[in-house]
């Protein structure tokens, strides 16, 4: 593997150069997305389960929370190939939206939280407890409390059930009905430069032209939002703050206003109302949090190309603007240089400004990631694997720590014992994601095992959003002449489970 490419991977992001694609890039023919719009074709008795008594509350009736969540999970795999590859600031995301969840009374369970590679500033929620987050809302947020309250809104959108509300007017939900929800949420807009019609999974943009969020709804879950900020321990002010500097966005920049503001319009009254909120709750300090500014700094990492040097900018950050930072600031931006440091082999000048990280806070998570891809790197594996099992064993629940272990495995030739560790961490979870069934496919392919590569495989097409392509993997293996009874039965469970999911998705055409 090349050291660029290695590198690469073990930052976290993408493994390989080029443009960003776009948000969402999902993209679909013309005759698809219309297809998708005007279905009109007989429904499979798959698809009789979201037939409804008229029975208790409209929208419940409608558009029940079991079917919420199976759309939402449709939604979820649809926009997996635009979220950001990177377990550090995934997780910190999920932990973050989890304690607004917590404060608004919900299951955590319930919601998956996604980061998506894409510095427009946009937020959206779907149904099934689905909320997205690009990368531009951190990157122009100011704090952590400013990002909950994106967070807080959307939430609010769930809890409320704004989504059920608005198809609450319908007597009867079926599938012509489905395919054009669905692929609501998935429009985005049309790329006129590929000469046909490209549709793009929205970050909330056609998901809030179809389903026509009222400003009724936009209050309420301002209001809402707002409480659930401040009983999760955020500063109400995050939430005001975060909107005026957006509105002030829009009257400097009429012509790039932020896709934020064209699916959550904002007006002067809408955030003097945010503040007088606001200031009905105790006075609170803005948080300082390091996780925070890390978060910040690993996207920037991942998302700035071009004549961008991050060696550069962070180097010039602490010379020139250390004083006046926060300490977390001032580490986090300590963090990014010692990143930038090893991607151009200065590991000398890495290794110092570590030292100075690890005496001060040497059992947070990404100095100790970053420790061991240091001895990694100098060629000391030994230390470097002793670091990680470290960073397992204080953090047994985060995923990075043994999807970095695997890679170095697999980097090192040692595929079985890549193997070993991937199924020991994923024995008792089911949450696994598709870094970790990548790696495994990768691990049991190499350590003789194909027709365990191949479920991974087939997992790893499944969570990207192609059911079509899992299927074909796992029809391949069924084909393999070696198979013993219990190959062939997992292999066939797993197939039937597919294929009865694909049913309904033609069926629904998305």
């Amino acid at each position: 593997m090349a050291t660029s490419r290695f590198l690469s991977v073990l930052r976290g992001g993408r493994a390989s150069g080029g443009a960003h694609p776009p948000a969402f890039a999902i993209r679909l023919t013309r005759t698809t997305a219309l297809a998708a719009l005007a279905f009109t074709g007989p429904t499979t008795v798959a698809v009789e389960q979201f037939d409804l008594p008229e029975l208790g509350d409209r929208s419940e009736q409608v558009l029940t929370p079991q079917m919420e969540r199976k759309i939402g999970r449709i939604v979820l795999r649809r926009i997996q190939s635009s979220v950001m590859e990177d377990q550090l600031v995934e997780h910190y995301l999920q932990e973050l939206g989890k304690r607004i969840a917590v404060a608004s009374g919900s299951d955590p369970r319930n919601y998956t939280f996604a980061l998506i590679d894409d510095e427009r500033i946009n937020a959206f929620a779907a149904p099934g407890g689905i909320i997205g987050l690009n990368t531009g809302i951190f990157l122009k947020a100011e704090n952590v409390d400013e990002v909950a309250a994106v967070l807080a809104h959307e939430v609010a959108h769930v809890t409320q059930r704004h989504i059920a509300r608005q198809y609450g007017k319908r007597k009867y939900i079926g599938a012509q009905t489905i395919a054009s929800f669905v692929a609501a949420i998935l429009l985005s807009n049309i790329d006129p430069e590929l000469g046909r019609a490209a549709i793009t999974i929205g970050a909330g943009g056609a998901l809030q032209y179809q389903i026509n969020y009222t400003r009724q709804n936009e209050k309420e879950a301002d209001d809402i939002g707002m409480q659930y900020l401040v009983k999760a321990g955020f500063n109400p002010n995050g939430m005001p703050r975060f909107f005026e500097r957006l509105l002030r966005a829009t009257q400097t920049a009429r012509s790039a206003l932020p896709e934020y503001l064209r699916t959550h319009p904002l007006t002067q009254n809408r955030v003097a109302e945010s503040h007088t909120r606001a200031q009905s709750y105790p006075e609170k300090t803005f948080t300082d949090d390091l996780d925070f500014e890390i978060a910040k700094v690993r996207i920037r990492l991942n998302t700035e190309e071009g004549s961008w040097q991050p060696a550069d900018h962070f180097r010039e950050r602490l010379e020139n603007e250390g004083e006046k930072a926060s300490p977390h600031r001032l580490n986090a931006w300590r963090y990014g240089y010692i990143l930038a440091l090893l991607e151009i082999e200065k590991y000398g000048e890495a290794e110092r400004h570590l030292n100075s990280l690890l005496a001060d806070g040497g059992g947070r998570l990404p100095y100790l990631l970053a420790a061991a891809r240091l001895e990694m790197l100098r060629g000391n594996e030994a230390t470097g694997l002793d670091l990680l099992d470290r960073a397992q064993a204080l953090y047994p629940d985060h995923p990075d720590p043994i999807l970095q272990k695997a890679l170095f495995y697999l980097h090192l030739e040692q595929a079985d014992l890549a193997r070993q560790s991937l199924r020991e961490y994923g024995r008792f979870r089911t949450d696994m994601g598709v870094r970790y069934y990548e790696l495994l496919a990768q691990a049991e392919n190499l350590s003789g095992f194909p027709i365990e590569s191949d479920l991974a495989l087939a997992e790893v097409a499944y969570l990207k959003g192609s059911t079509k392509k899992a299927i074909a993997h796992l029809r391949t293996s069924l084909n393999r002449p070696t198979l013993t009874d219990y190959q062939r039965k997992r292999l066939g469970t797993r197939l039937k489970q597919l294929e009865n999911e694909y049913a309904i998705e033609e069926a629904l055409k998305i």
